[in-house]
């Protein structure tokens, strides 16, 4: 069998030689005052470290002939150089004490075949020229971090191999009939060509050229702009920017160089609040200005020449502050009715396409909405006779939405088809409709037609001109109620185009503020109270109240009135204080500045029994009397110390009118001390 021989540095390791009858070791490096120790190995291979009890020590010897024994293990000295001669085979070195190191040696061919070379994993010093012989067997480090040739002062020798294919995975070799370096790299073998360099000048540009197994650096020349006379043969200088896979090449007639056609748009950022724009660096960019604090832009004059001329156009945006734009001698208009003027102002979160005419500069603003900033456009919308706007909602997953059906909320956020048993109570989002990547069923989202004229599907003829409601008897149409404006609170729309019959479109028309309000609430006012809008549909709720509500329809307008009750209150006398005597001067007077109606009394004393008559009197001049008494014979407290009665018999009036006078007086008392009589009145 042919043996491989890996070659580092020179031959033969001064550490090892061999006698007819024994082999000698010397112990490279040295090991000062350390001790000692071989054992033998039973088999090839690595060995257990340290020396056990189950390795058998080695017999060492003092000569060749292995006839003079040496002492194993051995104190070495302070020089700790050491010597042996031993018979064939593999051996553990221990070294403990002042120095701790255990290896294995193998003498006299031992798995490492015939002869007297050690394996390449059993010598520890790398620094020292050796030869190490692995028979017909790779080396293999499975047992610890790979071979480490850090410390070598030599190169590593590759074997050179006529026309070699390395077949492992991750072998190498040195092909010398093609002057190759090939690598097995697991795909194919790799061929690594010796380079050839070759003279270069500063400033060129250099390439690689191909032949004959090598590869020769070559110089191909200076670069080139572009223009008439590029001065490189091959080489074209591009201007790249903001590149992009896909982008290539263009030639640049205004700056005379070569750019890159990227397929987006350029974004040159600006932070700072003052910019001029360069009509060659900035023509067809994306200018984004982030600033917080108002921002000055500044325009060249507007030419008939390259750069500012009628081909320059750019974008400006600002995202948090306003932004001034100025041409310097030439104007500038947005397209409003001021035309042309000196400068012209986008608030934060706005931008505009800049464009010249080679006089002057022409702006258009653009529809951005960012964050809280609203969605406008200078010129409006123009939605003619045939328009929407709408707005996309989820789709129910299972009942979902139909084409031009009215669609309701599900509850969860969710748009459904309005179901006609539930007409009078439905709050519809709008009409179902396609928009951009929208559209009816019951997947991804539905468009919601909610402003300008929406196509509907209605149950029964519809005429323009009149109104319409939900349907009670198909879902998601409409039905036309006639040409009177509902007012049962129910939403309804405005009939723009008649249909052809029952179960066909006509058109609606939301573009009014009564018809989105009608569309929305069907034509109620929202109601605020205390500064909180209700619901649009409110319940002024007065069960079980004093107060209450009422209201009345005129048209399209509901009066609603509010009716609350006030307490008039009257006190005599001082709890626990002297008893209480029926007189016409025990009486307590109060002038009551609203109109209302009793509708109930409340009696409270401190002890004992009492009855008190109240008296009324218009406006004027003098008070009640006993004469303008409103009881016949007056209302009491015969036990307990509190009464609340709505029972008025004993009451021959009990309408109050505005600013009358009216009194309490005590008729008859039994040891009272104090009395307090309330009249509930209802205005």
């Amino acid at each position: 069998m042919k043996r491989l021989l890996l070659l580092i540095g020179i031959l033969l390791s001064p550490g090892l030689a061999a006698a007819q009858n024994g082999f000698f070791y010397n112990l490279d490096p040295p090991a000062p005052n350390a001790t000692l120790t071989v054992c033998v190995l039973p088999t090839p291979g690595p060995s257990p470290t340290p020396c056990t009890a189950t390795l058998t020590a080695a017999s060492l010897f003092s000569d060749a002939a292995l006839s003079v024994p040496a002492a194993n293990p051995v104190q070495l000295g302070p020089s700790g150089t050491y010597g042996f001669w031993v018979a064939a085979g593999q051996y553990n070195i221990q070294l403990s004490g002042t120095v701790s190191r255990s290896f294995v040696v193998t003498l006299g061919g031992g798995s490492g075949g015939a002869g007297t070379l050690p394996r390449l994993d059993q010598v520890l010093n790398q620094n020292i020229s050796k030869t190490f012989n692995q028979g017909a067997s790779g080396i293999a480090f499975t047992g610890g971090p790979g071979m480490d040739l850090s410390g070598e002062t030599s190169p590593l020798l590759l074997p050179g191999v006529a026309s070699c294919v390395p077949t492992v995975v991750g072998s190498a070799c040195y092909d010398t009939t093609n002057n190759n370096y090939t690598v097995n790299n697991g795909l194919s073998g790799e061929a690594l060509p010796p380079v050839v360099l070759d003279t270069v000048t500063s400033g060129h540009v250099a390439g690689f050229l191909f032949t004959g197994g090598s590869l020769t650096l070559q110089d191909l020349g200076a670069v080139s702009s572009g223009g008439s006379t590029p001065s490189g043969p091959t080489i074209i200088e591009g201007n790249i920017t903001n590149i992009q896979e896909g982008d290539s090449l263009c030639y640049d007639s205004v700056s005379q160089t070569f750019v890159n056609c990227t397929e987006g748009v350029p974004v040159n950022v600006q932070t700072g609040t003052t910019y001029l724009v360069d009509c060659n660096a900035d023509r067809g960019s994306y200018l984004l200005f982030t600033s917080t604090s108002p921002i000055t832009v500044t325009l060249p004059q507007a030419t008939s020449t390259v750069p500012c001329d009628a081909n320059m156009f750019t974008y400006i945006r600002t995202i948090n502050a306003t932004l001034t734009i100025t041409p310097t001698t030439s104007q500038i208009t947005d397209g409003s009715s001021a035309g042309l003027g000196a400068s012209i102002s986008i608030g934060a979160g706005y931008g505009t396409n800049i464009f010249s005419d080679n006089t002057n500069y022409f702006a258009k603003l653009s529809p951005y909405r960012i964050g809280a900033n609203p969605f406008a456009a200078t010129e409006g919308y123009d939605l003619t006779t045939v328009g929407k706007l709408d707005w996309a909602e989820p789709n129910n997953g299972t009942t979902g939405t139909s084409l031009n059906k009215m669609a309701c909320n599900d509850g969860t956020g969710k748009a459904v088809i309005c179901s006609h048993t539930t007409s009078t109570t439905n709050d519809p989002d709008g009409i179902a409709t396609t928009g951009v990547v929208e559209a009816p069923g019951t997947t991804g989202n539905v468009g919601i037609c909610a402003f300008g004229f929406c196509t509907v599907f209605f149950d029964n003829s519809a005429t323009a001109g009149d109104y319409a409601q939900l349907s009670s008897t198909t879902d998601g149409d409409l039905h036309d109620i006639g040409a009177t404006q509902p007012t049962n609170g129910q939403a309804f729309w405005h009939v723009w185009t008649s249909n052809s019959g029952a179960n066909t479109t006509g058109v609606v028309r939301i573009t009014t503020m009564t018809e989105l309000m009608a569309a929305a609430v069907g034509g109620k006012t929202t109601i605020t109270v205390d500064g909180t809008k209700t619901q649009p549909i409110t319940d002024l709720n007065d069960s079980g109240q004093c107060s209450n509500w009422t209201s009345s329809n005129s048209g399209n307008t509901s009066t609603v009135h509010y009716h609350p009750c006030h307490g008039i209150s009257f006190s005599i006398g001082v709890p626990g204080g002297t008893a209480l005597t029926a007189a016409s001067t025990t009486t307590d007077y109060i002038t009551v500045p609203f109109a209302c109606t009793i509708n109930a009394y409340d009696l409270s004393i401190d002890a004992g029994t009492i009855t008190v008559k109240f008296w009324k009197v218009g406006t004027g001049t003098a008070i009640p009397t006993s004469s303008n008494s409103i009881n016949t014979s007056g209302v009491s407290i015969s036990s307990g110390t509190h009464i609340h009665s709505t029972t008025l018999s004993d009451f021959t009036a009990t309408t109050v009118t505005a600013f009358d006078i009216m009194a309490m007086n005590v008729t008859t008392t039994a040891t009272a001390a104090y009395i307090n009589g309330v009249l509930s009145c209802k205005e």
